[in-house]
């Protein structure tokens, strides 16, 4: 009787001896795993981190290459016009140019493909045959506050543009036979896109520039 309890305790404390290695023994392939899982998880935050500032450096370095690439659209008068802190009059920019300005066509107002921006009319095409046109103030009874011009909406070759004093925004892109364009002083924004041979132009002082996405 003696010989078999000791048989049992002896049986009971090996197993108890297994038991108890086998748990640190799994207990320490959990702490690996998760030692692992974090290695894992950390180095995968380090490489979506290191992607996605490198893909923001590229948009950043895209939209500057953007912009300067609109800048480089644009003639050098305007340019000039841009970076002369003095802004000739009005009066004595019109009066030097007479000879530019002289002999200017008003178009009917079916000329014009126009649409309404709330505080007047925007001039989004134009459809006539002059190439020195005079914008008119009014069309249908409200005043012309807008210019939105790109090449592919402008039928004629135009060659010189005269716009009223109520634009607030002008906006001309691609119409590469504008040679001349009398701003007045009220404009608030402005953009030339591909006019290279813009030649005569007086960028009003404090006009701000359309960029790209605006």
């Amino acid at each position: 009787m003696l010989e078999e309890e000791n048989y049992k305790e002896s049986y009971e404390e090996k197993y108890k001896e297994s038991y108890l290695e086998k748990y640190h023994e799994d207990k320490k392939k959990l702490w690996k795993a998760f030692i692992i899982i974090l290695i894992v998880i950390t180095v995968l935050f380090w490489v979506v981190s290191y992607i996605s500032k490198n893909a923001l450096d590229k948009l950043d370095e895209k939209l500057s290459d953007d912009s300067d690439v609109e800048s480089e659209a644009v003639s050098d008068v305007v340019m000039a016009s841009l970076e002369n802190q003095e802004v000739q009059p009005l009066s004595e920019w019109e009066s030097e140019r007479q000879d530019i300005f002289n002999n200017l066509t008003i178009p009917e107002d079916d000329c014009f493909s126009v649409s309404d921006c709330g505080e007047g009319i925007r001039i989004d095409g134009y459809h006539g045959t002059a190439t020195k046109i005079k914008i008119p103030d009014m069309i249908g009874g409200k005043p012309v506050v807008e210019i939105n011009l790109m090449s592919n909406f402008v039928d004629a070759k135009v060659e010189v543009i005269w716009l009223p004093d109520n634009v607030r925004s002008v906006e001309i892109l691609n119409l590469d036979t504008m040679t001349a364009i009398r701003i007045p002083d009220g404009v608030e924004h402005y953009r030339f896109y591909g006019c290279d041979s813009l030649a005569d132009v007086r960028i009003p002082k404090g006009a701000t520039a359309i960029v790209e996405g605006k």
